[in-house]
């Protein structure tokens, strides 16, 4: 028996990516083989799989595939075709309505809900990364969901160096927020602003950090600038962080 990881991209710093990555490392510690498959990788994370065009030939009915979704998958023929037994580990979809109408983001998180609504009957096995997201499969039609919390490897984040851009703006004098994840309308930061005014209004000198990607979604990340403005918040930038 062997493991076989479906991920749609691997990427660097990526929480489902990394979980991928940690499911193989914990599989060979068990003395099983593990694979992870993806359409493309990140530089940084290349050598932790393989393109997924290779999985059906380098598979067989005694293997396991373990398909990792989190947005619409692009290629659901081949968990369809896989010749083994099938688990479906669901990380969690945004719902459509956090996205701009006719947007794509809109458009492919429909398609992965539609999608997981349509194989419900493919999966020997069905898991959520939380209790909520349990719900989500319950509410979708799969019976009995089981939990398999996302996998973080504390030693190797400790293990880490501190980025030097980032320690030469400490300011230890300041009360420092810290937001880590993808700049998108889901994540509400412009509830973070808000409470950075409010704190900063009671005569509280802070700052709010926030680290993450903030290409994705170029509408929402100016709108963000616009209220930081229109509440005087300075804002400064660099290809780490984003601080205001």
């Amino acid at each position: 028996m062997k493991v076989r990881i479906l991920h749609n991209f691997m990427d660097y710093g990526d929480a489902v990516s990394s979980c991928c990555i940690l499911l193989k490392k914990r599989c060979r510690e068990m003395g099983i083989e593990a694979q992870i498959y993806s359409e493309g990788f990140h530089p940084e994370v290349s050598g932790h799989g393989v393109h997924l065009s290779r999985l059906l030939d380098e598979s067989t009915e005694d293997d396991i595939l373990l398909h990792q979704f989190c947005i619409e998958s692009r290629h659901l023929v081949l968990a369809e075709q896989f010749p083994g037994r099938r688990v479906l580990i669901y990380q969690n979809i945004t719902p459509p309505s956090w996205f701009p109408p006719g947007s794509e983001f809109e458009r492919a998180c429909q398609r992965g809900i539609d999608q997981l609504r349509s194989v419900r009957s493919l999966y020997e096995y069905v898991v959520g990364a939380s209790d909520f997201t349990r719900g989500d499969l319950e509410k979708l039609g799969f019976k009995n969901p089981g939990l398999l919390p996302v996998l973080v490897d504390p030693d190797a984040l400790l293990s880490v160096p501190p980025v030097q851009e980032v320690l030469a703006k400490r300011k230890p004098e300041m009360t420092t927020f810290l937001f880590v994840g993808r700049v998108a309308p889901n994540k509400r930061i412009e509830d973070l602003l808000q409470f950075l005014a409010t704190y900063r209004a009671q005569g509280h000198t802070a700052r709010l950090l926030i680290v993450g990607k903030d290409t994705q979604m170029n509408d929402y990340t100016a709108k963000l600038t616009r209220l930081a403005s229109s509440l005087s918040l300075e804002k400064t930038s660099s290809s780490r962080a984003k601080c205001r």
